[in-house]
């Protein structure tokens, strides 16, 4: 899980966005004696797409920063989910936009997580 984090991280800043971790239940839980497999919630942001989406609509800003989810199997193996962000997009801008952002969440995602 360690790799794959580090693998999206390094991905996702050649793809001109910034992350951050925004939670890890499973360090919070050993923290209280609880072994759960790993996760991690990763804010990742674009400052090009995020000026686009507020001037588009401006409560549109809490849209920003998009969640990726990276979590561990029993097994050990891990995996990167994330809500398309055309989805997130849709109430506040044209399709373009989200369509863009798919586009580059789609290559960075498939970077981290392949060979």
């Amino acid at each position: 899980m360690k790799e794959r984090y580090a693998k999206y991280r390094t991905r996702s800043a050649a793809g001109g966005c910034r992350s951050g971790v925004a939670t890890t239940s499973a360090s919070r839980a050993a923290a209280r004696g609880i072994k759960i497999p790993g996760n991690a919630v990763v804010l990742t942001f674009n400052n090009q797409f995020a000026v686009r989406l507020l001037a588009a609509r401006v409560a549109a800003g809490i849209e920003a920063p998009m969640a990726i989810y990276v979590t561990e199997s029993a097994a050990g193996r891990s995996s990167v989910s994330y809500k398309k962000p055309s989805s997130s997009q849709a109430p506040y801008a044209d399709g373009a936009l989200g369509d863009e952002l798919d586009a580059l969440f789609a290559a960075v995602v498939g970077d981290a997580v392949g060979p």
